[in-house]
C-alpha cells in the first residue's frame, strides 16, 4: 500500500466515524435518553413536568406501565416493550407532527419510568 492509499483510508476512518457519532447522539437525544447527570428518578420527575395530555401527569412510573408497584423486573421489562411499540414516534411519523409531539412526549415518559422502574429493582 502506498502512502496516500492510506492517508485516504485513514481520512474515511475519521470522517465515518464523526457522521456516525453525530447520528447516534441525535438518535438518542431526540429519543430522550440524553442524561445531563440527573438521576433517573429526576428525569423521569421531569418528564412527568412535560405537558402531553390532558390526563392525570402524577402518575407513578408502575402506573406509566401499566404494572403493579411489586412487578418483576422481567413483567416490567414486558409492559415496557409492549407500551413503546405503541407509542413510539416512528409508528406515527406519518400522520403529522402533532401526533409525533405527542408520542415523543409519551415515549419519553416511558423511557424514564422504565428507567427508575430498572434502577429500583436493581438496586
Amino acid at each position: 500500500m502506498t502512502l496516500i492509499e492510506i492517508l485516504v483510508i485513514a481520512v474515511c476512518g475519521i470522517v465515518g466515524y464523526s457522521i456516525v457519532n453525530w447520528l447516534f447522539k441525535r438518535k438518542v437525544e431526540s429519543a430522550g435518553f440524553q442524561r445531563n447527570g440527573q438521576t433517573e428518578e429526576e428525569n423521569f420527575q421531569k418528564s412527568k413536568a412535560e405537558p402531553s395530555s390532558p390526563r392525570d401527569r402524577s402518575n407513578e412510573w408502575f402506573e406509566v406501565l401499566e404494572v403493579s408497584a411489586t412487578a418483576s423486573l422481567h413483567e416490567i421489562s414486558e409492559a415496557y416493550k409492549s407500551k413503546i411499540k405503541q407509542y413510539h414516534p416512528d409508528r406515527v411519523s406519518h400522520l403529522g407532527s402533532e401526533f409525533r409531539q405527542m408520542a415523543e412526549v409519551k415515549s419519553k415518559e416511558l423511557n424514564a419510568a422504565y428507567q427508575l422502574a430498572k434502577s429500583l429493582r436493581t438496586r
